[in-house]
């Protein structure tokens, strides 16, 4: 992205990555509360897209071309397993970047974005038979560590 504020491409590139993958979900044999899940938390990261697109255009910037992804999704087991483990990087990218964020345009798509992945994480892992909430408090990754998570699911 050109322009100032780097930050909301790498998130936007977390956003693409999970509505390309419950996109790529729906192709599997899932049950119908999952399935549901599946369609709304979709939709969900597609609106996180246009919403992360444009701040960036707000800011000056461009935003990246969408990239291509992969995902080892065999089944609904599979499917929960990877859906937790990206919603929760997803919580723990805002909130790391969440002390730099100096724009309140981009503080604010940050704020209410965190929010629904936080709501992800937890609805999954309650169809995992999981708490919900395990901890008071989520961790933060820098956006380093965030793009080094999603690289395996990088085709290009």
């Amino acid at each position: 992205m050109s322009g100032p504020s780097p930050r909301p491409t790498a998130w936007l590139t977390l956003e693409l990555l999970e509505a390309a993958f419950y996109e790529r979900a729906l192709r599997l044999p899932l049950s119908g509360g999952v399935r549901e899940m599946a369609q709304t938390f979709g939709k969900h990261e597609r609106e996180h897209v246009s919403a992360i697109e444009e701040t960036i255009d707000g800011l000056g910037g461009k935003p990246d071309r969408a990239p291509r992804f992969s995902f080892p999704l065999r089944d609904e087991r599979s499917f929960l397993a990877l859906a937790q483990t990206l919603e929760e990087t997803g919580v723990s990218a805002y909130n790391g970047a969440a002390v730099q964020i100096r724009s309140p345009e981009v503080l604010a798509a940050a704020g209410q974005i965190v929010q629904i992945e936080a709501r992800h994480a937890a609805a999954i892992r309650t169809a995992r038979s999981q708490a919900p909430a395990p901890l008071a408090f989520d961790k933060a990754l820098g956006m380093k560590q965030v793009l080094q998570a999603a690289k395996p699911f990088l085709k290009s």
